[in-house]
């Protein structure tokens, strides 16, 4: 009997020792949700593995070029939700002020048990929050 137990106890502690498994959340969000300026884009993709994360979709492919980090500020038994900023990207204003530079806060919190997400974009500075409902597919 203990030369049985003796590979499955040291198949269960290499088990244990692998590093965790990335996933990856793709997010497609209903843009029109999103108010006239589409703040949110359609698509979005997250990475997660242990404590880190990273995103990437449109808006930040063009102005950074790849994944920039996201913090983990929600991780439970139903949800989970990331956080990023978009520093000093260019727009217009409403008010006839004319083109600025903006931070812009992203929000995407992943509803584990439905699959279903939500995504705000607040322009730091101003009163507005831009917000999107979609769903994610999460792979490993």
């Amino acid at each position: 009997m203990r030369n049985i137990l003796a590979p499955l106890a040291g198949l269960l502690l290499t088990a244990s020792a692998l590093p965790s498994m990335a996933e990856t959340y793709d997010c497609s969000v209903d843009e029109a949700q999103s108010g006239n300026n589409k703040g949110i884009p359609p698509r979005i993709i997250v990475t997660h593995k242990n404590d880190k994360a990273t995103v990437i979709d449109g808006l930040i492919q063009t102005i950074v070029g790849k994944p920039i980090p996201a913090k983990i500020d929600v991780n439970n038994k139903k949800r989970i939700t990331f956080v990023w900023t978009m520093s000093q990207v260019k727009g217009e204003t409403n008010n006839g002020s004319g083109k600025r530079n903006g931070n812009l806060v992203y929000r995407l919190t992943y509803q584990k048990g439905t699959g279903k997400t939500t995504v705000s974009m607040t322009p730091v500075g101003y009163q507005n929050t831009f917000r999107a409902k979609g769903g994610c597919v999460v792979t490993q």
